[in-house]
C-alpha cells in the first residue's frame, strides 16, 4: 500500500470520522479504542484540529469513498479492527460497519469475514500484513 499520507487530506479526514463515528457508537470510547484512534490519526497525518473536528462535529466531513479497491479495503480492515478491538461485536456497530462495507463496494458479509480474520490471525500470532494478505485475497482485492 502507497503511504497514506499521499492520500488526499479529505479522504484522511473521512475515514477518521467513520472511525471515531464507530469508536463512539455505543456512547462510551474505551481506552483501547482512544488508543487506537490516536495511532490511526498519527499513521494518517491528522493534525489536533483534523481530530477535533471528527469528535466535535462528525457528520461535517463528507465520506468519500477511495478511488482504489486497495484503500476501500484498508478503510473497511481499520473499521472492523475499530470494531472487534474491544473484544465485543456490537449489533449497532457490526450494522455501521457494515453501511459502511457497502459504500466501500464490499458485500455485508466482508465484515463477518475481516473480524474472523483478525482473531484467527491474532490466535494464531500470525503478523497483521500477511492476516491483511489473507484477507485481501479471499476478498478479491489485488495488492
Amino acid at each position: 500500500m502507497r503511504d497514506v499520507k499521499h492520500i488526499p487530506l479529505d479522504q484522511r479526514r473521512s475515514h477518521f470520522r467513520n472511525l471515531a463515528a464507530l469508536a463512539g457508537k455505543d456512547a462510551h470510547i474505551a481506552d483501547a479504542e482512544k488508543g487506537a484512534l490516536a495511532y490511526i490519526a498519527a499513521k494518517w497525518g491528522l493534525s489536533d484540529r483534523d481530530i477535533a473536528e471528527s469528535n466535535t462535529n462528525p457528520n461535517a466531513i463528507d465520506v468519500i469513498v477511495p478511488d482504489t479497491r486497495e484503500l476501500c479495503f484498508q478503510q473497511l480492515y481499520d473499521l472492523v479492527e475499530m470494531m472487534i478491538i474491544d473484544e465485543v461485536m456490537k449489533r449497532d456497530e457490526k450494522a455501521l460497519c457494515q453501511a459502511l462495507a457497502g459504500k466501500l463496494g464490499f458485500p455485508p458479509e466482508a465484515v463477518d469475514r475481516i473480524a474472523h480474520g483478525i482473531a484467527d490471525g491474532n490466535r494464531q500470532g500470525v503478523e497483521e500484513q500477511t492476516i491483511q494478505a489473507r484477507l485481501r485475497k479471499a476478498l478479491g482485492v489485488a495488492s
